[in-house]
C-alpha cells in the first residue's frame, strides 16, 4: 500500500553563498579616513580589535567595513585569506 508518493527531488538552484555555505579563499577589508594619518590609526584599531576578538569571522567583518562605514577621501584595502594576514597588512 502506498500511502503518500515520495516528494520530488528537484536540483539545487542555490549557489553557495545564498546556502549560507560560500567561504572565498580571499576577502578584502576596506578601510577609509579623511587624512594618511587618520587612515594609519584607524587600521591600528582594526588590527588591535581583531586581536581581542579571535571569534569574529574575517568575511562578517569584510561585509561590516563595505556596507556599514562612511568612505573617506583616503582609502586602503587588505586583502588576505586569513586573520594573520589581516593583520599584518593592516600593521603595513
Amino acid at each position: 500500500v502506498i500511502l503518500e508518493q515520495a516528494p520530488v527531488e528537484l536540483p539545487d538552484t542555490e549557489s553557495p553563498a545564498e546556502r549560507g555555505t560560500f567561504s572565498p579563499s580571499v576577502v578584502p577589508w576596506v578601510v577609509s579616513a579623511r587624512s594618511e594619518a587618520a587612515l594609519r590609526a584607524q587600521a591600528s584599531r582594526l588590527a588591535s580589535f581583531m586581536g581581542e576578538r579571535p571569534e569574529l569571522p574575517t568575511v562578517d567583518v569584510a561585509l561590516s567595513l563595505a556596507t556599514t562605514r562612511t568612505t573617506f577621501e583616503r582609502r586602503a584595502v587588505v586583502l588576505a585569506s586569513d586573520r594573520a594576514g589581516f593583520v599584518d597588512g593592516l600593521e603595513a
